[in-house]
C-alpha cells in the first residue's frame, strides 16, 4: 500500500508509535515500522513526486492495514486512486515507465540519465561498455514535450512531414494546465529540433521533471 501526498505522514503518525519524520526515514530511506497494529517496511519513494511511504506488509494483513488507514484518514480527505491517476503523477515527475517509454538498445545517455550513473567507481558490470558509448554522438534520445493540444500515445513526431520519433507517454497534467509527454527524437545534422508536430497537435521539447523540479515535496 503506498500512502502519498503531503499529508501521508501526518496520517502515520496516527496510527504508529514509530518516528516517521524525515529523519528517521529519510528520502530515499527505508524502516521497520508498525501501523495500526501491523508491521510494515516503509520505503520512502518517490515515482508520485510527492512525499510517500510503501508499506510492505503481510498480505494477510492488507485489508485490515488498509481498513485503518482509509478510517484514520478520513477527515485528511484521504482517497484511493488508481493507475491512471498514477500516470500523471510518474509523467510529471519525468519518470519511465519501462518498455513503454524505453527501447531494448538504450542506454542512459539517450534516457537522460547519466547522473544516476557513478563513472568514477573502478568497476562495475558494463562500465567499458558505456564508457564506449558515452563517446558516441547520441543519434536518439528520450525529451520532455509540452503539447498545445492533448496528442494520442504512440503518434509519430515530424518535423517538415519527416518523422523523427514517437510519443511514448502523455497526459493532460490538471497541476499543471497543459498536456504534457516524453518522447524519442532523432537528431537531424547532429541536432535535436526543438518543435515537432505530433498528429494534429505541436510539441516544444523541455526540460523534466515538468513538476517540482528541486524535488522538495518528495523529500518532505
Amino acid at each position: 500500500i503506498n500512502v502519498a501526498g503531503p499529508l501521508a505522514r501526518e496520517l502515520l503518525q496516527r496510527l504508529t508509535d514509530d518516528p516517521v519524520g524525515p529523519d528517521a526515514i529519510p528520502y530515499p530511506g527505508h524502516a521497520r515500522i508498525t501501523v495500526a497494529g501491523v508491521p510494515c517496511h516503509a520505503i520512502r519513494s518517490g515515482f508520485v513526486g510527492e512525499l510517500s511511504f510503501e508499506l510492505h506488509h503481510p498480505r494477510s494483513r492488507g485489508p485490515e492495514l488498509w481498513g485503518a488507514l482509509m478510517a484514520a484518514g478520513r477527515d485528511l480527505g484521504i482517497h484511493p486512486h488508481g493507475l491512471e491517476a498514477l500516470d500523471v503523477l510518474r509523467l510529471e515527475k519525468g519518470h519511465l515507465y519501462l518498455g513503454q517509454d524505453t527501447l531494448p538498445d538504450d542506454h542512459p545517455g539517450k534516457l537522460g540519465l547519466r547522473w544516476a550513473v557513478a563513472m568514477d567507481k573502478p568497476a562495475f558490470v558494463g562500465k567499458a561498455a558505456l564508457a564506449r558509448m558515452a563517446e558516441l554522438p547520441l543519434g536518439r534520445r528520450l525529451v520532455g514535450l509540452r503539447f498545445d493540444a492533448p496528442p494520442q500515445r504512440g503518434v509519430p513526431l515530424t518535423l517538415d512531414g519527416r518523422v523523427l520519433g514517437r510519443v511514448t507517454s502523455c497526459a493532460v497534467s490538471p497541476t499543471l494546465g497543459y498536456p504534457i509527454g516524453l518522447g524519442w527524437v532523432r537528431a537531424v545534422d547532429g541536432a535535436f529540433p526543438e518543435r515537432l508536430r505530433a498528429g494534429q497537435a505541436f510539441a516544444t521539447v523541455v526540460p523534466t521533471p515538468f513538476y517540482d523540479p528541486e524535488g522538495a515535496r518528495v523529500r518532505a
